[in-house]
């Protein structure tokens, strides 16, 4: 269907497409405009002034607004026309929402990034992030590589890769940065096993040492064996970003690595956790964990950049910084509460022992918030167990569970909201 015919449904207001992006037909249907009614232009990419980011074509689409919005950070880190270019002539200039969580999230893991930290970097040009690796050693305390940019560190390290791609010519690059990462005790994993094959077309690979890839075979996604440790690395409450696949993703094959580790980020009970680029994303979706992650980025370039500390142009006249902390609740739910006779059978000590372990595992943790939400019955209780630490309290509506699991087994409702610094 037509973007604007779509408009039209999703708004129910008239949607009038202008067949170029300016000129004397696209003023026309703005001037025309009426009350409620909305304009939308041809593609700017089909202009040349867009991606030039001509000044004569900036102010074009500048003289049809008085507001200008941008909610589109997928391109913030590209110096458009419409992205950089108009925001020069338009007094009244702000981000919409998404692209304001996207700052407000991503924004959390620069500078004095709560910790711990581990990133996970995979894809395959180690040169457009050779940028970004080096400022994660001033904030992360582990840097998980997959993808092609594994094989180029394996290979500096001795590592026979057989067929597969690598970056030749960045071997003494990364042989620097493993010594630097080393000297900043900043841990770099790499992966232990490889699943390997003729070419992204085989029907199946077979799973190799990482230093000892076979002659004519080429690695083409992380082992199980290397899955099995992103899982168990780090230690409680971290905070993990994903940018990039693992392996060939877009062949069956070889998406089980880019999977595993988009479930083993969803696994973290308590933190940041952050999820980048169209084959990370698209992993968390066939993994069903979408929605255990804190922050999905509709950023992939974008992300990365942003998160490397570099100045997207996207950016620069559109937002202002604001320091804001992220709060962290969980529920404690009563496995049994006879609500009818404000009754709570075998859970009362159990909520107070929860809350407990979370102060416990929280300790020291200064640049997020955290509170607990027992259930009513338990709320003067865990509050008075909790008063001299650093947790919040919060109220929340019990309710009755018929099966009692195992604590093991209890779930952590995890919410988000935004709490100001002061």
């Amino acid at each position: 269907m037509p973007v604007a015919a779509c408009l039209v449904e999703l708004l129910d207001r008239d949607v009038v497409l202008a067949d170029e992006p300016v000129g004397d037909g696209a003023k026309k249907v703005v001037a025309d405009l009426r009350d409620g009614s909305v304009a939308m232009l041809e593609n700017l990419r089909f202009a040349a002034g867009e991606e030039a980011n001509d000044e004569t074509f900036s102010r074009a689409l500048a003289s049809y607004a008085d507001v200008y919005i941008d909610d589109a950070f997928t391109t913030a880190h590209l110096a458009h026309a419409s992205t950089a270019g108009m925001t020069r002539f338009v007094s009244t200039r702000g981000m919409g929402m998404k692209l304001e969580r996207e700052v407000r999230f991503l924004g959390q893991l620069g500078g004095d990034v709560a910790r711990p930290f581990v990133a996970i970097l995979g894809g395959a040009n180690l040169s457009d992030k050779m940028g970004l690796l080096e400022s994660l050693l001033g904030r992360a305390d582990a840097i998980f590589v997959g993808g092609v940019l594994a094989n180029t560190f394996l290979k500096a390290q001795g590592g026979s890769l057989g067929t597969s791609r690598l970056e030749a010519e960045k071997l003494a690059w990364a042989r620097a940065f493993l010594a630097s990462a080393q000297d900043a005790e900043v841990e770099i994993l790499l992966p232990r096993d490889l699943v390997a094959a003729s070419g992204r077309d085989a029907p199946a690979g077979q799973v190799v040492p990482a230093m000892k890839v076979p002659d004519d075979l080429a690695a083409l996604d992380i082992g199980p064996e290397t899955a099995q440790a992103v899982h168990r690395r780090p230690g409680p409450c971290p905070h993990r970003v994903l940018g990039r696949p693992m392996g060939v993703f877009d062949s069956a094959p070889f998406a089980a690595g880019t999977i595993a580790v988009a479930r083993a980020v969803a696994a973290v009970k308590l933190g940041l956790t952050v999820v980048g680029g169209p084959d990370s994303v698209a992993a968390l979706g066939r993994a069903g964990v979408s929605e255990r992650i804190t922050h999905i980025s509709t950023g992939g370039c974008a992300t990365l950049e942003f998160i490397e500390g570099k100045k997207l142009p996207g950016l620069a006249r559109n937002w202002s910084p604001r320091v804001e902390r992220s709060l962290s609740c969980l529920n404690l739910v009563f496995p049994t509460a006879l609500l009818r006779k404000l009754e709570v059978v075998g859970s009362l000590s159990e909520s107070v022992a929860l809350a407990a372990g979370v102060r416990d595992a929280t300790a020291g943790i200064t640049t997020v918030d955290v509170a607990v939400g027992p259930g009513f019955v338990a709320l003067a209780t865990v509050a008075e167990k909790l008063k001299s630490s650093a947790l919040g309290v919060a109220a929340q509506d019990g309710y009755w569970r018929s099966r009692v699991p195992s604590p093991a087994k209890w779930p952590w409702h995890r919410s988000r909201t935004r709490a100001r610094a002061t």
